[in-house]
């Protein structure tokens, strides 16, 4: 269509403009917009020629005249902050022709500064190109007191506050942020925000956006509109991150949580060490309480190795004690022979590294089998029996001196952190003073056992008419030796002397007091003193002592051609008189079996001025008679009563394995009573001399 040359037409999309006609003041819609604050303006960008209506003047800062102004002055009613913001943004909107929006300070006549917000539109005439842009504003400032109100009480919030418009593009940033990124404001406002945030945050925004996007169920509140996160960035730095949204945007808040995170972690460390102490210390505890319930060197090495298994996951424990008298002492968990053979054919016996830790002092530890290999090459066989690769080599050290050296083996690759190597060098102090303590233990018991196999007799006498056998067993060996002794002797009439004592207590002195009773009640017998007078004098001599050791003992004199018993009992447990098995003589003095429960006077050393009785009984061909002491029938809540009634019925059953022709055997009689009555767990050591005859 024709529009002929007296109207040129504007065009803006599909609308156009006359601007011959254009009546600013004289417009209804103008005037309606004046009323509610909003000021109109046209500005032709070829002449640079603005007009505004009274409402718009005021607002850009010209006064109450609405007559022409050039574009300069009106840019320089701008604030001088905002000037070249708003200077780019209408260069951008000519350029591509678009709407130009902006908020920006300007400069009132009165020197007063207000908030304006600004709109126009860029309008393309279809003619000759010329631009006219056309625009309002609006009054902004009551609404940016209340905000830059808000935004000075965030400046001095401690935590980075940014608040994105819904294009999520920073709109504000307080001074925290600014600080923490680096950047001058006008390098952050007007940033994308994915150009700044964390990218864990910025995902979190753009599924906030779809939650709040989502419309919510009937009957079920909408999707959440806050999220809280925490976030590391690029240089390790823990953030404390929270996101919520508001009307037109959203606000993102971020707070350094680095110190409590570290605070965190410093925590759990000193717990999880703490934790790892306290359990390493419950092993420790348990350790030194199997140990010191071991009293040998084999039972020390097996509470190690069941420890080292159950707590590090050791497969294989070696020890290697050094011996004054001797070769050096290896005790293998599992016993391996050849490993012990090998050891013993090295140059240095034990282990490869015992020479360097018997010098040193220090620990080894060995994380995979080349670590070890490549310093005893030849010991590659070795490691092999044992079934191991890494390896830890303790040294045992016992008041600076160094007794031998712990192995102990993994059967694979082991990294030894130094908390384990603590607890390793911790371990192996206990467990060296435990072997030196059970080396001591084992050398006193050799000792004393020495002692007591000495004044024990080696041989029973051999008598027409008589025959004797005799055993001792020694007590656990958590009890140590005691002071039971057995003695027979002919003297010079041809009379059997028996004896059978028990010295209360145990260890050294139980045994040197043993020894002392035995010798005297022999050289009174062979004296020819009666039984009677021999307890008499045993007591006297041990009351006199005054050590507080006191002894039970029987006293016997048999003649073996009558047959006649003399005894003498002095606090003992009663012999056994057992009558013939059957077909072998007969019994005299009534039927056995028959415990002789005469008591003849107190345990020895009790009284020093009693005088002991004695008694007597006929033994018939074929009986036989037992005594003991009372650890072949004490127990510990046990009746007495009933374990004597055992003995004798143990004692009358037949004989296992006997010969029909020799069915009173006095050998085959103590092995059956010991297997029958004796306890396998001895609290007390015990002995027994058995006595048949004819």
């Amino acid at each position: 269509m024709d529009e002929g040359p007296d109207r040129r037409a504007f065009r803006a999309g599909q609308g156009t403009v006359d601007r011959d006609n254009v009546d600013l003041d004289a417009n209804g819609l103008y005037r309606a917009f004046s009323g509610v604050g909003i000021g109109l303006w046209d500005w032709d960008v070829a002449s640079g020629r603005v007009l505004t209506d009274r409402a718009a003047a005021r607002l850009l800062g010209l006064g109450d005249d609405p007559g022409p102004v050039a574009m300069d002055d009106v840019l320089a009613r701008v604030h001088p902050d905002e000037r070249e913001m708003v200077q780019r943004a209408r260069d951008r909107a000519l350029r591509t022709q678009s709407t130009f929006l902006e908020e920006y300070r300007v400069l009132r006549p009165d020197g007063s500064v207000g908030w304006v917000q600004t709109r126009a539109g860029v309008l393309v005439d279809a003619a000759d190109g010329t631009l006219r842009v056309i625009g309002f504003s609006s009054d902004r400032t009551s609404v940016r007191t209340v905000r830059e109100r808000v935004a000075r009480a965030l400046d001095h919030v401690g935590d980075i506050v940014l608040v994105l418009d819904e294009a999520d593009t920073i709109v504000y940033a307080n001074i925290e942020a600014v600080r923490q990124f680096g950047l001058a404001p006008q390098e952050i406002i007007g940033r994308p925000a994915a150009e700044v945030l964390l990218a864990p945050v910025r995902e979190r925004v753009a599924e906030l956006r779809r939650r709040r996007a989502e419309p919510a169920a009937p009957g079920k509140p909408g999707a959440a509109t806050v999220l809280e996160i925490e976030e590391t960035d690029r240089d390790g730095v823990w953030w404390a991150v929270r996101m919520f949204t508001i009307p037109d945007g959203l606000v993102v808040t971020m707070r350094n949580a680095d110190a409590r995170h570290h605070a965190d972690t410093e925590r759990a460390e000193l717990i999880g060490s703490l934790s790892s102490a306290l359990r390493r210390s419950r092993q420790l505890l348990d350790v030194t309480v199997e140990l010191d319930q071991a009293l040998t060197v084999d039972e020390l090495c097996d509470a190690a190795a069941r420890s080292a298994a159950a707590d590090l996951g050791v497969l294989f424990t070696g020890v290697t004690l050094m011996e004054d008298d001797g070769p050096p002492r290896v005790i293998t968990r599992p016993h391996s022979a050849f490993l012990t053979r090998a050891w013993a054919r090295m140059p240095d016996f034990g282990p490869a590294v015992t020479a360097e830790l018997l010098r040193t002092g220090q620990p080894r530890f060995d994380q995979n089998r080349a670590s070890y290999l490549r310093d005893f090459p030849e010991r590659a066989p070795n490691l092999d029996a044992m079934s191991i690769d890494a390896i830890a080599s303790l040294p045992l050290v016992v008041s600076g001196r160094p007794i031998g050296v712990l192995l102990l083996g993994w059967p694979g690759p082991h990294t030894f952190t130094e908390e384990e190597r603590r607890f390793l060098r911790t371990l192996v102090g206990p467990f060296a003073q435990a072997l030196e303590r059970a080396r001591l233990y084992e050398r006193q018991m050799s000792n004393v056992e020495m002692l007591q196999r000495a004044v024990l007799p080696r041989t029973l006498p051999d008598v027409d008419g008589v025959r004797l056998s005799a055993r001792y067993l020694p007590a656990g060996r958590d009890i140590g030796i005691g002071g039971d002794w057995y003695d027979a002797t002919v003297l010079a009439d041809g009379t059997l002397s028996l004896v059978v004592g028990d010295v209360g207590g145990h260890g050294l002195p139980a045994v040197s007091t043993m020894a002392e009773l035995r010798h005297a009640a022999r050289a009174y017998a062979l004296q020819l003193q009666a039984p009677a007078d021999i307890t008499t004098q045993l007591s006297a001599n041990l009351g006199d002592q005054g050590d507080e050791l006191l002894a039970t003992a029987v006293v016997a004199h048999l003649d073996p051609t009558t047959g006649r018993l003399i005894w003498s009992c002095a606090g003992h447990p009663p012999p056994l008189l057992l009558a013939a098995p059957p077909g072998v003589g007969e019994p005299a003095d009534g039927a056995g079996p028959r415990y002789l429960e005469e008591v003849h006077g107190p345990i020895l050393g009790v009284d020093t001025a009693a005088a002991y009785g004695q008694s007597s009984v006929r033994l018939a061909p074929g009986a036989r008679l037992l005594l003991y002491s009372d650890g072949l029938v004490e127990r510990r809540g046990r009746s007495l009563t009933d374990r004597l009634v055992a003995l004798a019925e143990a004692a009358m059953a037949p004989t296992p394995h006997a010969d029909p022709a020799d069915p009173a055997d006095p050998d085959l009689l103590c092995d059956h009573i010991l297997r029958a009555v004796a306890p396998s767990e001895r609290e007390d050591d015990l002995c027994l001399l058995a006595v048949a005859t004819g």
